[in-house]
């Protein structure tokens, strides 16, 4: 199947690994024009690969026993203001 933007929920390497291993098949020929052996979704897949990662997220399980109305059913907690500009930078920025 053909697609413009993928958006995957899971491990970077993993979505390499298994959702976008034939990728390269499918790419124009700009796509492939800066990458020395034209498969560059499989190079970087091997790269990743390679790597030591975490998890980026911690996901807390509360249990309330009254309602808080500021918490809604999904919530991003960030450090101390000083801090949450930071927490928003990316990785690869650093």
């Amino acid at each position: 199947r053909e697609a413009d933007l993928v958006v995957v929920n899971t491990d970077l390497p993993r979505a390499y690994r298994t959702l976008l291993r034939e990728a390269d098949l499918g790419l124009r020929p700009e796509q492939t024009k800066r990458s020395r052996t034209k498969t560059p979704v499989k190079d970087f897949a091997k790269k990743w690969g390679g790597k030591d990662y975490s998890c980026g997220v911690i996901g807390f399980y509360w249990a309330l026993d009254r309602k808080v109305d500021y918490l809604q059913h999904h919530n991003v907690l960030l450090g101390a203001p000083a801090e949450s500009k930071k927490a928003w930078e990316p990785i690869t920025s650093a």
